[in-house]
């Protein structure tokens, strides 16, 4: 069966974004922008956070991400997702309803790892880079992330949209784990 996933125009941030770590719940900052039909998110590693890093936690990330798009809805009442099903009834009725919304899951997912643009950033004197980082994630068909460090500038040259990858640290610094 084709896949068929169309999602629609969206942004929104998310501080704390929680998400499985390797022992217990990790939090980041992450914005997420659809636009024309294009998937980008920016996934910031908080100042003074002690837990799984963005960097290696980046594919169950993506995967909590997947979720969130799909509790989303609009302001309209319009889900985020549509995965224009002919039949989804059918569909539901054959594989059983929480079967289907786990393949939906999954589908969502695999689309995101193959036509998303994943953007880590870690802001000043937050991790190795004293003036912080940026890097373009791109996974391998195997999902596998490979790390491409660039600037700021260049992807806002490359992307056009210099407000989405404006971050304002001090909201970041305020946050920590305790409050959550």
């Amino acid at each position: 069966m084709k896949e068929n996933i169309v999602l629609q125009d969206f942004e929104r941030s998310y501080l704390p974004f929680k998400f499985k770590g390797f022992w217990k719940d990790g939090y980041c900052f992450l914005k997420i922008l659809i636009r024309d039909g294009k998937t980008i998110f920016l996934c910031c590693q908080l100042p003074d956070y002690t837990g799984t890093s963005v960097t290696n936690a980046v594919e169950s990330i993506l995967e909590h991400a997947a979720m969130k798009l799909e509790e989303e809805k609009t302001e309209s009442g319009f889900s985020v997702v549509n995965y224009n099903e002919k039949f989804p009834f059918l569909r539901s009725l054959m594989l059983g309803e929480e079967k289907h919304k786990k393949d939906n899951l999954s589908k969502l997912i695999s689309h995101l790892f193959r036509n998303s643009v994943w953007i880590e950033h870690y802001p000043p004197n937050v991790g190795l880079a004293e003036n912080g980082s940026y890097a373009h994630v791109v996974f391998t068909d195997d999902g596998e992330p490979i790390w491409n460090y660039t600037s700021v500038n260049s992807l806002i040259k490359e992307f056009e949209i210099p407000e989405f990858f404006s971050v304002n640290y001090d909201e970041l610094s305020r946050w920590n784990t305790k409050k959550s």
